[in-house]
């Protein structure tokens, strides 16, 4: 009678949930598991580190909509995930983490990387658990998978110790459910009363925004989001995960940057899956909110109805489905297509007309500047980059020049900064991105600091053949600390500064990309072009001026430059 092991039980879940990819470092500890993927049909994607793996792990879920899976082995292997973990964890990404364990024999006696995984990992995953009998496998597996894309989503830890994950079962003994009968593809509709007073709420008001955040990304609700906008000519801006769920250059989008000119005058606002963190001012913030406004939140997780926030209208339900009745029910209640010519309507086309107008002038301001300034480089890139480009935002300065210049034109456009603050996820999230979307252009806007932590996923890049392309804006220090070398003191200086002029690009050469390095203004173009015709992944080196410093993030978080950010965009 034929025996399987517990590693192989696991894959063959991971292939009836569809899973084609498997990111990690094949380690002693998880070795069944690594069997089993290669018997079953599943690809292990190996990593140099497993920050890197969890990080692009977390990557490919975003882009594919569905639970990615990391394998790390027991100790090290878990302790170098959790960075990635952590980072899934703050963005509300569904990633199922498989993490190796001593031997039960050897508990409690000093084993080879003995330590309790499901400990550590307590306030980074929504749900975790040790399989300590082999009986169970198929059972926590499904249940992981479960638990990871439930309301809401979120990284789940497994882990199993290595004697009972290599423990062969008989065949017959196996049960692997279909995923019917242990998760519910149902999406919960609003409350039918609470629906007709949101849109009714909505019709009366004078200056209505909609939010639309991460819950309508998983939700797959841009249609749906679009239709509802154009319906009510209502202004909308996307959070950093929910980008691009409206078109930011559509007929009616805020772009995020200036939310807050629209936030702090409106009279009603509906928040459609947004988590409200310090990065959304709490939804309370008086720099950012009016304090007069009236809330209306939709989400499909009870739990964050009236977080942070005190909405008159709290209406659980996917924000799909509650979408589409309010669709219905305002098409009830219009008689005649809603004008566009309101005075705020009005103030929304010129507030965006505005904020254009500010960003061409201060390219233009810089347009030869020697070293390039970062506006000029972000700028050139998001012209020349592919209409449907992903793009990957690194690093505090970097990823705050990106911010302003990046327009999402569709959901899952942009991978952005996140309010975990991890620095270094660059370039494995673009390895996860390309391999989740092969046919698509993949961007990375890195700062130099970040590219020392996990810059190294390159010589993935180059093993599995991904032509992302990483653009290194290279200031010479953190945040742009390289500009105050003067004013500090000694050896002081050290601890901002990097040695000048550092050649990624001969880092990236030495691991079979093509690296350029650019110093003049005029030379970023016909790099970027080698880049696109090599078809290899490369980096691009680029000398930006160590002294320029984004409106949006200051300088090590100064209160001067802070005042300038609000005088500048609020």
């Amino acid at each position: 009678m034929a025996q399987v092991d517990g590693g192989r039980i696991i894959c063959r879940v991971f292939k009836q949930e569809g899973v084609k990819d498997v990111h990690g470092i094949i380690g002693g500890h998880v070795g069944p598991i690594s069997q089993g993927c290669m018997a079953e049909g599943i690809r292990l994607v190996g990593y140099r580190d497993e920050r890197g793996a969890a990080h692009a792990a977390e990557a490919y879920s975003r882009m594919t909509r569905k639970p990615a899976v990391a394998m790390v082995t027991a100790g090290v292997g878990v302790t170098n995930a959790t960075t990635g973990v952590a980072s899934a964890m703050a963005d509300n990404i569904p990633l199922v983490v498989f993490g190796g364990r001593h031997s039960r024999i050897d508990e409690g006696r000093g084993a080879l990387q003995e330590m309790e995984g499901t400990l550590m990992f307590e306030s980074i995953t929504k749900w975790r658990r040790c399989i300590h009998e082999p009986v169970y496998m198929g059972f926590f597996t499904q249940q992981a998978f479960r638990e990871a894309v439930a309301p809401s989503p979120g990284p789940v830890l497994i882990e199993s110790c290595y004697d009972v994950l290599a423990t062969p079962m008989e065949e017959e003994s196996i049960n692997i459910l279909p995923p019917h009968r242990y998760k519910s593809y149902s999406r919960p509709m609003g409350d039918p009363d609470y629906i007709e007073r949101a849109v009714d709420m909505f019709l009366k008001a004078e200056r209505p925004l909609i939010m639309a955040g991460d819950s309508v990304y998983w939700s797959e609700a841009a249609p749906e989001l679009r239709e509802f906008v154009e319906l009510l000519q209502v202004p909308v801006y996307t959070t950093k995960l929910g980008e691009g769920s409206y078109d930011e250059k559509g007929p009616l989008a805020v772009h995020r940057v200036m939310r807050s000119k629209f936030t702090r005058v409106t009279d009603v606002a509906m928040a459609i899956g947004v988590r409200f963190w310090r990065g959304e001012g709490y939804g309370d913030a008086p720099s950012i909110y009016n304090p007069n406004m009236n809330w209306i939140q939709v989400d499909p997780d009870a739990k964050r109805i009236g977080y942070n926030i005190t909405p008159e209208i709290g209406i659980v339900g996917d924000p799909k489905m509650v979408l589409r009745q309010m669709i219905e029910c305002a098409k009830e209640r219009i008689k005649e297509p809603r004008p566009k010519d309101t005075p705020w309507l009005n103030y929304f086309r010129e507030q965006r007309h505005a904020y254009e107008d500010a960003k061409e002038r201060d390219v233009k301001k810089v347009w030869d500047n020697k070293p390039i300034h970062p506006d000029r480089l972000t700028w050139e890139i998001v012209n020349w980059a592919n209409e449907d480009a992903i793009f990957v935002l690194d690093g505090m300065q970097t990823a705050a020049f990106a911010e302003r210049y990046v327009q999402a034109r569709n959901y899952g456009q942009v991978i952005p900064l996140n309010n975990h603050g991890a620095q270094g996820p660059g370039v494995p999230w673009s390895v996860g991105a390309q391999l989740a979307q092969p046919n698509r252009q993949v961007i990375c806007f890195e700062g130099d600091g970040s590219f020392g932590l996990g810059g190294f996923e390159l010589e993935t890049a180059a093993r599995y053949e991904l032509p992302i392309i990483v653009v290194v804006y290279n200031n010479n220090g953190w945040a742009g600390a390289a500009a105050r070398m003067g004013q500090l003191p000694g050896d002081t200086k050290w601890a901002y500064v990097f040695r000048p002029n550092l050649r990624y690009d001969k880092v990236a050469q030495g691991l079979d990309c093509q690296g350029e390095y650019v110093e003049h203004p005029e030379e970023i173009r016909p790099a970027l072009d080698r880049a696109r015709a090599s078809g290899k992944p490369t980096l691009l080196n680029v000398m930006v001026d160590p002294a320029a410093a984004s409106p949006i993030y200051s300088g090590l978080g100064a209160a001067a430059s802070e005042r300038k950010m609000k005088e500048r965009f609020y």
